[in-house]
């Protein structure tokens, strides 16, 4: 594992190496900013097989909130066993910690709420690695 903060910006990145339950190598990312506000930021990359083959998916997870506490979360799985498809997926939540919206590439789960109720009106997430 190696860390980078700085605790004076509120800033970590971590990367950890490290092994799955086969003993394959696996890499994954992490970067958080705090907000004096008490708002925040974090993304979370992980090459992980959850597409049922031998080859490793990449996931990349973000999560963005207010210090109101109502924020959004967008997810992106790619690459690996998925070739050129990638499955997605967005979730708000209010002050209340409540989801007031959620949506997905797939046929996964139904839409839920409305996109208008979300704190971030879009997905942001990095490129993939």
């Amino acid at each position: 594992m190696h860390a980078n903060y700085d605790l004076a910006k509120g800033h970590l990145d971590l990367t950890i190496m490290s092994t799955d339950a086969a003993g394959k190598p696996v890499a994954a990312d992490y970067a958080y900013n705090a907000a004096a506000d008490g708002g925040g930021d974090m993304v979370f990359d992980v090459g992980a097989n959850i597409g049922g083959g031998p080859v490793l998916e990449t996931v990349t997870l973000r999560s963005r909130w207010l210090g109101t506490g109502a924020g959004r979360a967008d997810a992106r799985i790619s690459g690996g066993d998925l070739a050129a498809l990638t499955a997605t997926a967005s979730e708000c939540w209010d002050t209340s910690f409540k989801r007031v919206f959620y949506i997905d590439s797939g046929p996964y789960l139904p839409t839920e709420g409305v996109l208008s109720a979300c704190a971030f009106a879009t997905a942001d997430l990095p490129l993939p690695h």
